[in-house]
């Protein structure tokens, strides 16, 4: 999920949106959800041998399985080759946990109606599948069905046993490292294992599900920055592109209109610049023509100049779904942001809060700011005093003490509101 690779065989081919642990389906240890809507449902047995035994690790494992292919997922049945029932075992396995019973399930499952179970497999491999049929026709009895042949050949066919060996210097866990490597520092590989092996236990205690923006948020709490994924990157390449564009379409406001141009400060420049980015989002308020386009304009190219990440965009293309003229993202804006990771603060300048016209686009602007509440992204944006005054959806996506103490600098009827005015009340 991290990389956005397609799982490995056996597992399902398809994009992973999420993980959960210990999220309520009869196999529970692990849950992936795909892009397609399929379940990977895992459970997980250490050092698993062939136990014959209806106490057995094994049957109970396949107690699971077969209760899950009964129950279905989400109101469906369980679909072979969009979701996979998978017992997950390690390399102190019994061999033929390992290696015999994989062929001999696979094999099975794919050979045509009406043959024998058994056939075209090894001593070992059709003594495992004795087994492991013996528990499964036992398990589903027991839920007072009777199955067939080829109702068991579906199940089989839904259904895996892989193994992993995530010890240090392990092939799974080592092959993860690599994958990572190129989303981390060099020679970060080995602490963003430790910190997803750790977000894992914490949604695993809690129940939850994670997406990438939640594991990578986590990790990076953790000290770990995990970069975009190649989804977020090209998204993130027309943000850059655009912010480019935006400067230099509003640097206008920032000059005078004579011969090569004159920087024309305000006062709330100062104020502006003082501003931490780490700290809570702030509004620049006041009528038409009171710079505040200008100041917006001044403070991002002030942070971009140190390096920050700054991104700047007009409220009118967002609300058309845009981020300039007709250049589209391919992912939700929100999601690109937090999935654009970085160690320091990074700004989004959105200019003319007021342009986006309808109370819709404004309270999906507003919904974007608090999408990227408690992200490394400050949102910094323009709006006419009145639009604000009568915008509760604005209001509330940016709430805090006024930017300034000077009383010039703030509007007396915007107490609670994060903000920062320009020119006469």
């Amino acid at each position: 999920m991290v990389a956005e690779q397609p799982l490995l065989m056996p597992m399902p081919p398809d994009p992973v949106v999420r993980v959960g642990a210990q999220t309520g389906f009869e196999l529970d240890d692990v849950a992936i959800e795909t892009a397609i809507g399929g379940f990977a449902l895992c459970q997980v047995k250490a050092r698993l041998a062939l136990g014959e035994a209806q106490s057995s690790p094994l049957a109970d494992a396949l107690d699971q399985v077969v209760a899950q292919f009964l129950a279905g997922v989400r109101g469906r049945p369980i679909t072979p080759g969009r979701d996979k029932l998978v017992i997950v075992t390690d390399t102190r396995a019994h061999r033929t946990v390992r290696c015999h019973l994989p062929t001999a399930i696979s094999r099975s499952a794919t050979q045509p109606a009406g043959t024998p179970f058994g056939q075209e497999l090894t001593g070992p491999e059709a003594r495992a599948l004795k087994v492991t049929l013996a528990h499964i026709r036992r398990s589903w009895s027991d839920r007072g069905s009777v199955s067939t042949d080829e109702d068991l050949r579906r199940l089989l066919s839904a259904m895996a046993i892989v193994t992993v060996d995530t010890v240090d210097g392990g092939r799974e866990r080592t092959t993860a490292q690599a994958t990572l490597r190129g989303f981390v520092s060099p020679g970060e590989e080995r602490r963003a294992w430790d910190a997803l092996v750790a977000v894992g236990r914490e949604a695993a205690i809690a129940r939850e599900w994670r997406r990438r923006p939640e594991l990578v948020s986590a990790c990076t709490r953790r000290g770990v920055i995990i970069g975009p994924g190649p989804s977020a990157a090209r998204d993130i390449v027309l943000l850059r592109a655009a912010t480019q564009s935006n400067l230099a379409a509003l640097q206008a406001d920032t000059t005078l209109p004579v011969e090569g141009g004159m920087h024309l400060s305000r006062l709330a420049d100062a104020d502006l610049a003082v501003v931490r980015p780490e700290d809570a989002g702030v509004l620049v308020v006041g009528e038409a023509g009171s710079g505040k386009t200008g100041a917006l304009v001044t403070l991002a190219s002030a942070r971009s100049e140190c390096g920050q990440d700054v991104v700047v965009l007009r409220a009118t293309d967002l609300a058309a779904g845009a981020v300039s003229g007709n250049t589209r993202l391919t992912l939700p804006i929100d999601q690109v942001l937090l999935s654009w990771t970085g160690a320091s603060p990074a700004t989004l300048v959105i200019d003319a809060l007021d342009a986006a016209r309808g109370s819709t686009a404004r309270a999906r602007l507003a919904e974007l700011v608090g999408a990227l509440a408690e992200s490394r992204w400050q949102v910094a944006a323009s709006v006419r005093t009145f639009d604000l005054l009568y915008g509760p959806a604005l209001r509330a996506a940016f709430p805090g003490e006024p930017v300034s103490s000077d009383p010039a600098r703030r509007d007396s009827r915007l107490d609670g509101i994060r903000h920062i005015r320009l020119g006469a009340c």
